[in-house]
C-alpha cells in the first residue's frame, strides 16, 4: 500500500509516549505523523491500566507489603513472558525502587 503522506516527525507507536512525542514537535509547528501497528491506539499504557510498577514505596511499607526490587524484576519478566530485554528491566528496577527495598 504507497501512500503520499509527508511529515516532518513520524512517531512510531501510538501508546502515552508517543502520543507526549507527537504533541511536543507539534507544539513547535512540526507536521506529525503516528504510526500504530494495533487496531487501536494505548499501547502498554492501556494493557497496564495506567499503573506503573514500583517497589519498595512507602505506600507499600505503610499497608506491610514485603516487596524488593528482586521480586520487582521477576515479575516485570514472569509479565512480559521472558521476551523483554533484562538489561533494560534492571536499569527500570534500579531507577524506579527505593534503595533500602529487599
Amino acid at each position: 500500500m504507497a501512500s503520499d503522506l509527508v511529515a516532518d516527525v513520524v512517531v512510531v507507536g501510538g501508546g502515552l509516549a508517543g502520543h507526549c512525542a507527537a504533541l511536543a514537535a507539534a507544539e513547535v509547528g512540526a507536521e506529525v505523523l503516528i504510526l500504530e501497528k494495533q487496531p487501536a491506539v494505548g499501547g502498554s499504557t492501556v494493557l497496564s491500566g495506567g499503573y506503573f510498577a514500583f517497589a519498595g514505596t512507602a505506600e507499600q511499607a505503610a499497608r506491610g507489603v514485603i516487596d524488593s526490587n528482586e521480586l520487582l524484576f521477576r515479575d516485570l519478566r514472569d509479565v512480559g513472558e521472558h521476551r523483554n530485554d533484562p538489561a533494560l528491566l534492571q536499569a527500570y528496577v534500579d531507577r524506579h525502587s527505593t534503595p533500602t527495598a529487599g
